[in-house]
């Protein structure tokens, strides 16, 4: 279904990406278990389930998360113009 129109808690979004962004890095985003990010991130099932409705909308999330990291980081790339 996408993105939750909820806004997460920064501290809470944040240990719910690290979470995410560990269990996918070792497991591939088939292999993770929503069930063992929830737990990696330390928040209850309720909360996580409250702003993100499985694990494919927070994937989406994680993602948008490591290209603004990456943006900020790197800065914007300027594609050649030939």
């Amino acid at each position: 279904m996408g993105y939750s129109s909820r806004k997460i808690d920064d501290e809470k979004k944040a240990a719910l990406i690290e979470a995410a962004m560990e269990e996918i890095a070792a497991n591939g985003i088939d292999g993770a278990s929503y069930n063992r990010i929830i737990e990696r991130s330390g928040l209850s099932k309720g909360v996580v389930y409250y702003y993100f409705e499985n694990k494919e909308s927070l994937y989406l999330t994680v993602l948008d998360e490591v290209e603004r990291q990456f943006l900020s980081s790197v800065g914007k790339l300027k594609l050649p113009e030939t």
